[in-house]
């Protein structure tokens, strides 16, 4: 194992195993061997990292170490365990996994590496990181010659003193930046100069390592390792100028907001393995090319961040362990002997430390830095990781290092990074900050005039539209010096590698937050903040937190301490829905406030956030808020009214102030005050005091309003807090002094809200505004600042990205240019792995105007590479799949089909079988049973004829299963694209299907069980026994421990990296269960993910995190390995052709004629019915495991096997075509009673149906208060909501999971009963229907972008609908500009203006109503019309009157005329005087009519604005700039709005939309245009406009 003796490679293992019961042993399959392997290695690593962590070790320590201990070093001394579970003829599959996990974790490190930083070095920094390479490499090579004379006689000169030299000179930057994390340096100088100096540490060792590895060759002749060097250079070249465009390329198509590609991801991933396989093959290690891809992918937009989230859980959870093991398996401790070898080792370590250490100190004192700090940067600098293992292993591959130097240099690396922590704490204690000018603790103070200093924490985006609007209602007038805040970013530290992304950019050239001049025009963090800055006059210090949550406190107390704040704000651990309720965001987090409320060295406000403001910054002119303050008595309410009082002075703050008074008799009373009276009713000194002060204060500030109310108890305090519940913000102390606030204690369930907070957050507390709970600073324990350096904490696992190379000589090649092939094992998996999903994409593309599924395209795929087309040519065969890689490829495909498996049973939700109607469940039972029968009855043939000798009863039942499989994710994807998903049809196909999948898998077991060495009859019976145990006790055991998990993952918060791993391993372990059994690993794997609970964000994560790796590149290989296994070349001669014929024949009579024959009797009519038989004819992916199995197990032989792959590709390439040639569903003829397909009409009592269209949970609360405001009054027919949810049907596996959960049951939307309590899309739209008058109809259109617009138009053709209403394609930042969504949704828009059968509204969410529902007693909108006449315009006018029928909403109509004489003059207009008005025009007669409904009305506001040109124009629109919501035409009639047309630069919103919404037009108004339907609809706007200017002309 751990000598470098030539070993004859043993014969390769099978995949799969018979299980036990069948005689075989599990651990001589590679499938059922590696998850064993997987499972102990992640199990022991995670066990000792645990243990760790009262040391504070990062992770990578307990991952070496376990490594080591399952080696030759310890258990590996036993003989019988190291060939039972890492015997020598499985190293080759375990290499290759552990490799390929290593390829592309380096990739992810790569990623978080920006070139950017690195030119942005200090001196200090680049100083320290030269002098911590040099003086190591050159230790390392004097080194060398001892060890050289030593104990490494032989090996070659050059090679072995750069290795050595490279081995001693590197530093760990993953590893540093956690344990500076973990000892609370990040922010300080010592952590900004370690990460610098790391980073830049971090390239050097990879150039040095290229060195090294070109000079480990052959050594044939001396020009080769330059060639490979200049090779690998011209890589590098290549991957810069040519690759990374087509980076920036994806990047520039991946919106934010919105999930990536997935075929971007996986082209991604493919050319992280070309790029592996190039530089193998030019000899300079595959991990380089993946590491070099990964620096050059563009860190700016989301697609960085989506390629991290979607590999690394897998890579580092399950595959990367496997390398150290790999590793652990070469280190052998027990070939250190002798004093000798002991006295090597302390020399090595003490010349790593020695080098590091010394030169980090010298350079450090020259650069003037401490000589405390000095030293701490000296052992940061000696942290070693896995950059240093893939060092040390390739050398030792490559024959530079042997056995014991290389056991050696491992205990070096363990025990310098073992010491790192320890001897830092020990040597680093910075002294604790004396804060002698810390005068101001609190708000309330004597000297008004002085700095307010304000630290405002936030978790997310979520909490910073309204910290923002809060900052801005804080920062006093300009007589008071500048208001200063620090905004800090809390983070967690978390189990991911890609924790280390986030720790880089938060110390980026010393800038905590963000670079200002460097950052990406996607951080919505940095826009919000940049620009508030600059528009206000507030000073924005960012900062940022990152730490365990346990710790968290710590950072945010240590900071306010430091930056002498007199106020901390933290968010509120809850957020509110939707619906307006709150839900927990994350229970950590309310631990945190409440540690910090104890500790905290100043004030603290607690913000609980209702959408102060909206979604987005209010500027300074735009802010109208009305603040209550609600105040009883003591220092905390003193604090709430001191802070009020500074919000005041804003020009744009109105400030209520209600003084409660306790009285027996006077209950309710208003108490008139006079305010420049002092006297006082009943507080105390104290009170007495402030009250008086106060009194003083208000006389110059006409915008505070003061009142003492007097109460006699609870009841009455609450009903006139009540009275106030419209206002924007409420300012409570959280212990307020008094008996009506104790009163109040019984509803304080939330304690750091205190009795007043809790109240105003109750359920049965109806209000919109947000509340500032505020608590004065009182004189508690100031935080130890170096806390973070006093005591262990548990709760860390740190990980190690490094970058480098790494294999073994057998799995990889030694290159081209050293005379090597350049695929060797390894290479040559990269390479398959490439031509596979090349090729397979390439087909899907093809076939795509087909329509057909992409498992056509990858069978299709997997035949052509197999020996019925390419595989004819043997060189080729023998080049790209020789057999002795079919065991790696099997294994892989294998694995990778495993993990497909549990995503295909997590989207079965054993609940809606159980509901499944008896139609539905009439056609599954006889589509499964004839061709069951049919089957058998075909298998008596074909063992006639072709398959004589096979045993009888196996071959009868995989027969049956074969024919009677129809494949549910195939089918959905098939009614997806044939928009039969809504229909009926649809509805019974898929519910049809789900029963088929479940009895198919029942079936299957079944054929296994029976499938064995007949060496008994019972065999078969305790295999099925066994398999039907583990079904019971996985019932019993795994949806406990899984909803456990689920209840501790939150909406919208990271799910914890340790759960992921947990799953991953568990389905592993079911997975060797069931094969160890005999009923085949894929079974267990599918049983656990049908377990897994469906409610909360859980599985979605586990969806999102799986199933791009693993659909993308895995599964690929199983149809390769299953073309391989295809030769079509079997099928010759008549018989052979009639036996296909028959099997096509059989298989199809028997779906077909039994699904129709049922769903007549069931009576669906003759044409659903063929449908029906055709649909439930599909095959797919479970149809080919089961052919596998068979031809694993003997059953089927090579002829049959291809038969049946061949009836499996038929059958379901006949679908789609024969689906829509049989199934044409008439046309619904334009019904006559479409009579209202415009919101103008005559009976304008008549009901009013809306078709609202949303893309995400981003649409849903503007969207529900626009249908709040169009509810009119009780009189009419009401309002009839059709609510359509646009979903993109991807190419993703969890696609399927949407598609059922939108069909489940029959319900196109949500199923009331089985929901999810975190669907928010869900509660919203419940809650408003049962709190309006609205009736609201949900619906689920699931197509492609391309065809979206047809189902749209076809719905509300059926529905009737009287106006569709869009979102528009872009949304608002944070900073309150507009950016594109995506552009696919503007293509969707405009081809639905153009073929809508009603009219259609885009409506421009400026935030309408804020981030929920608005209960209709607290809507309160100002909604301006804007009219300069035409149809669109009337529609518009029209659509204004109706909303301003509801209580809460004022509607102000604007009409524009043209007088070149008169210039913006308001023409004050009779509206119960018509003579003046021409009545000539159909615009004239509209007006006339809307003047004569609106006389009584005093809600609306009618205005007529006589205007000359464009400017003037707009200046009356700027006038109205701070209404609610715009109602504009689309194509407005009339010269004043053509003059507008220059500015259109969104023709679907006209002239007059796209004024409102450019940068230039300063409102928060949401805008919505509307278009009237008028049978024809031409997109060419200026036309239009002309067209109907002519028209009134000519009318006038």
């Amino acid at each position: 194992m751990a000598n470098n003796t030539t070993v004859t490679c043993p014969s390769p293992m099978k995949a799969t195993s018979n299980g036990v019961f069948q005689g075989d042993n599990p651990l001589h399959y590679a499938l059922p061997l590696v998850i064993l392997q997987i499972c102990i290695v992640v199990t022991l690593t995670r066990i000792l990292a645990y243990f760790l962590r009262p040391l504070r070790q990062p992770r990578v320590i307990a991952e070496i170490i376990g490594g080591i201990l399952l080696g030759p070093s310890a258990l590996g001394h036993n003989k019988d365990y190291i060939n039972a579970i890492f015997p020598a003829k499985s190293l080759t599959v375990l290499d290759t996994i552990a490799n390929l996990g290593l390829l592309f974790f380096l990739f992810l490190v790569g990623l978080e590496l920006d070139p950017k930083s690195l030119r942005r070095t200090g001196k200090k920094a680049l100083s320290i990181a030269l002098a911590g390479i040099t003086l190591p490499f050159v230790l390392g090579i004097g080194t060398s010659f001892v060890l050289k004379e030593t104990i490494s006689k032989g090996v070659d000169g050059a090679p072995f003193l750069v290795f050595m030299g490279v081995a001693l000179s590197i530093t760990a930057f993953p590893v540093l930046a956690r344990i500076l994390a973990e000892l609370k340096l990040l922010t300080t100088d010592v952590g900004r100069m370690a990460m610098s100096a790391a980073a830049v540490n971090d390239v050097a060792a990879w150039i040095l390592l290229a060195l090294a590895i070109s000079l480990s060759g052959s050594g044939r002749s001396p020009l080769v390792s330059l060639w490979v060097f200049l090779c690998g250079c011209a890589f590098v070249l290549v991957c810069i100028f040519a690759v990374r465009p087509l980076f920036k390329w994806m990047v520039q198509r991946c919106p934010e907001g919105e999930p990536v590609d997935e075929s971007y991801v996986c082209g991604t991933l493919v050319a992280v393995l070309a790029a592996g396989f190039v530089t193998d093959t030019i000899g300079i290690h595959a991990l380089f090319g993946a590491f070099v891809l990964g620096i050059i992918v563009p860190k700016e937009g989301p697609f960085a961040g989506a390629l991290v989230e979607k590999v690394e859980d897998l890579v580092s959870g399950l595959f990367l362990p496997l390398y150290f093991v790999s590793s652990g398996l070469k280190t052998d401790v027990t070939t250190i002997r002798g004093a000798q070898s002991w006295g090597l080792l302390v020399l090595v370590i003490s010349t790593a430390c020695f080098g590091k250490v010394i030169g980090t100190i010298v350079v450090s004192l020259f650069c003037k830095v401490p000589l405390q700090e000095a030293l701490a940067l000296g052992f940061l600098m000696n942290t070693k990781g896995l950059v240093e293992l893939i060092v040390l292993n390739i050398g030792r591959d490559r024959g530079v290092l042997n056995d014991q130097t290389f056991a050696i240099m491992v205990l070096m690396a363990v025990f310098t990074t073992f010491i790192t922590t320890p001897v830092v704490m020990a040597v680093y204690k910075p002294a604790k900050r004396l804060s002698k000018d810390y005068k101001y603790r609190t708000i309330e103070r004597k000297d008004l005039n002085s700095q307010l200093r304000l630290l405002t924490c936030f978790h997310g985006t979520r909490n910073l539209p309204t910290m923002i609007n809060l900052i801005e209602a804080s920062r006093g007038t300009e007589k008071r010096e500048r208001l200063c805040v620090y905004a800090m970013h809390l983070l967690e530290l978390n189990e991911r590698p890609s924790a280390i992304l986030m720790v880089h950019k938060a110390r980026n050239n010393g800038i905590p937050f963000w670079n200002k001049g460097q950052h990406s025009g996607d951080n919505q963090v940095v826009v919000a903040f940049e620009t508030f800055e600059q528009l206000s006059r507030v000073a924005i210090r960012p900062m940022t937190a990152i730490s365990a949550v346990t710790t968290m406190h710590e950072d945010i107390c240590t900071s306010a301490d430091s930056e002498r704040a007199a106020m901390i704000i933290l968010p509120f651990h809850k957020h509110q829905r939707l619906d307006g309720t709150f839900e927990t965001a994350r229970s950590e987090y309310r631990l945190i406030n409440q540690q910090v409320l104890e500790n905290a060295p100043c004030s603290v406000g607690i913000i609980v956030d209702r959408g102060l403001g909206g979604s987005t910054h209010v500027s300074a002119s735009n802010l109208d808020s009305v603040v209550t303050v609600l105040f009883f008595g003591g220092s905390d309410d003193r604090e709430a009214l001191a802070y009020g009082i500074r919000m005041v002075e804003h020009p744009g703050i109105t400030l209520n102030i209600i003084h409660f008074l306790p009285s027996a008799e006077l209950q309710g009373e208003i108490v008139r005050v006079n305010v420049n009276d002092d006297s006082n009713t009943s507080a105390g000194p104290t009170e007495d005091k402030f009250i008086a002060e106060l009194k003083l204060k208000i006389l110059s500030y006409s915008s505070i309003k003061y009142e003492e109310r007097v109460v006699g108890n609870a009841a009455e305090t609450t009903a006139l807090i009540r009275e106030f519940s419209q206002c924007n913000l409420f300012l409570v102390g959280r212990r307020p002094q008094g008996q009506i606030a104790a009163s109040l204690n019984v509803k304080g369930d939330c304690p750091e809200l205190g009795p007043v907070g809790s109240l105003l957050i109750y359920p049965d507390f109806s209000t919109t505004a947000s509340v500032l709970v505020v608590q004065q600073y009182h004189g508690l324990k100031l935080p130890n600042s170096s806390v973070g350096l006093s005591k262990p904490r548990p709760g860390w696992f740190i990980f190690d990205p490094c970058n480098s190379t790494d294999p073994i000589t057998r799995i990889f090649g030694g290159g081209l240019l050293f005379g090597c092939h350049g695929y060797k094992w390894f290479s040559r998996t990269y390479m398959s792995i490439c031509i596979v999903v090349a090729l397979t994409r390439g087909l899907a593309y093809l076939l795509k105007p087909l329509r057909q599924p992409r498992v056509i395209a990858e069978i299709i795929g997997g035949v052509l590479l197999g020996p019925s087309a390419l595989g004819r040519n043997k060189s080729y065969l023998q080049a790209i799949f020789p057999p002795k890689s079919i065991t790696v490829l099997d294994t892989l495909a294998n694995l990778g089909l495993l993990f497909f498996l549990f995503l295909a049973g997590l989207e079965i939700d054993p609940k809606a079988l159980r509901q499944t109607g008896k139609k539905a469940l009439a056609i599954a039972v006889v589509g499964i049973s004839l061709p069951f029968a049919l089957g058998i009855g075909s298998s008596f043939v074909l063992r006639a004829t072709i398959s004589k000798g096979v045993d009888l009863t196996a071959f009868l039942v995989f027969m049956g299963v074969a024919l009677s499989i129809t494949a549910f994710p195939v089918l959905a994807r098939i009614l997806a694209e044939l928009k039969l998903l809504t229909t009926e049809i649809g509805r019974l196909a898929m519910s049809a299907a789900a029963v088929n999948d479940v009895a198919a898998w029942v079936l299957l077991a079944l054929a296994i069980a029976l499938s064995g060495s007949n060496q008994s009859p019972l065999v078969s019976l305790w295999v099925l026994l066994s398999g039907f145990v583990f079904v019971i006790c996985a019932i019993l055991v795994v949806p406990p421990i899984f909803k456990w998990m689920a209840q501790r993952c939150h909406e919208g918060e990271p799910i914890d990296e340790i759960y992921v791993c947990a799953t991953l391993t568990a389905v592993l372990a079911a997975g060797f269960i069931t094969d160890t059994i005999g009923i085949h690993a894929m079974f267990g794997a599918f049983v656990i993910g049908v377990l897994v609970p469906k409610e909360g964000p859980f599985v979605g994560s586990l969806v999102e995190k799986v199933e791009d790796l693993v659909s993308g590149l895995f599964l690929p290989l199983y149809f390769v390995s299953s073309g391989l296994k295809t030769n079509v070349a079997t099928i010759e001669g008549v018989q052979s052709w009639g036996l296909l014929v028959l099997v096509i024949f059989t298989a199809c009579f028997g779906k077909i004629f039994g699904t129709v024959i049922v769903s007549l009797l069931c009576k669906v009519p003759v044409r659903e019915a063929l449908a029906l038989g055709f649909l439930m004819n599909t095959k797919g992916l479970v149809e080919l495991i089961v052919l596998n199995i068979g031809k694993d197990r003997k059953v089927l032989n090579d002829q049959t096997f291809a038969i049946m792959v061949l009836m499996a590709l038929f059958t379901t390439f006949i679908t789609t075509p024969l689906v829509t040639a049989v199934y044409k569903p008439a046309k619904r003829a334009r019904m006559a009673d479409y009579k209202y397909k415009t919101i103008e009409r005559k009976n304008t009592n008549s009901q009013l149906r809306i078709l609202s269209c949303f893309h995400s949970a981003r649409n849903i609360p503007s969207i529900i208060n626009l249908l709040e405001a169009s509810r009119g009054t009780k009189k009419r027919d009401g309002l009839c909501v059709y609510a359509m949810h646009l979903k993109e049907l991807s190419e993703r596996s969890s696609a399927i999971l949407m598609v059922h959960k939108a069909r489940r049951n029959g319900l196109p939307f949500w199923n009331k009963g089985l929901r999810s309590n975190t669907d928010n899309v869900v509660v919203a739209f419940e809650a408003y229907q049962q709190l309006s008058h609205v009736s609201i109809r949900p619906m689920t259109e699931i197509s492609s972008v391309s065809n979206m617009h047809e189902d749209i138009c076809a719905t509300a053709e059926n529905k009737r609908a009287a106006i569709i209403i869009l979102p528009f394609h872009k949304h608002q930042r944070l900073d309150g500009t507009l950016e594109t969504t995506r552009n696919d949704f503007r293509g969707v828009n405009k081809r639905v203006l153009e073929h809508a059968p009603c009219s259609v509204g885009i409506l421009v969410d400026r935030g309408l109503g804020g981030t929920t529902h608005i209960a209709a007693s607290n809507v309160s909108y100002f909604i301006t019309v804007l009219y300069f006449g035409g149809r669109d315009d009337r529609e518009a006018l029209a659509y204004g009157a109706r909303m301003a029928e509801h209580p809460g909403i004022r509607l102000v109509v604007i009409r524009f005329l043209v007088e070149p004489e008169i210039v913006g003059e308001i023409s004050t207009v009779d509206i119960d005087h018509n003579s003046g008005s021409k009545v000539g025009s159909v615009d004239e007669e509209f007006l006339a009519e809307f003047k004569h409904r609106i006389v009584q009305d005093d809600s609306i506001t009618y205005e007529e604005k006589v205007v000359r040109n464009e400017a003037q124009t707009i200046g009356v629109i700027r006038e109205k700039g701070r209404c609610h919501l715009f109602l504009v035409g689309r194509c407005p009639g009339g010269e004043v709005a053509l003059a507008l047309n220059k500015r259109s630069e969104c023709p679907e919103l006209g002239p007059v939309g796209s004024l409102l919404i450019s940068p230039d037009f300063s409102t928060q108004a949401s805008v919505l245009v509307l278009q009237q339907y008028n049978g024809q609809v031409p997109l060419n706007l200026a036309s239009e406009m002309e067209e109907s200017l002519d028209k009134d002309t000519d009318s006038t």
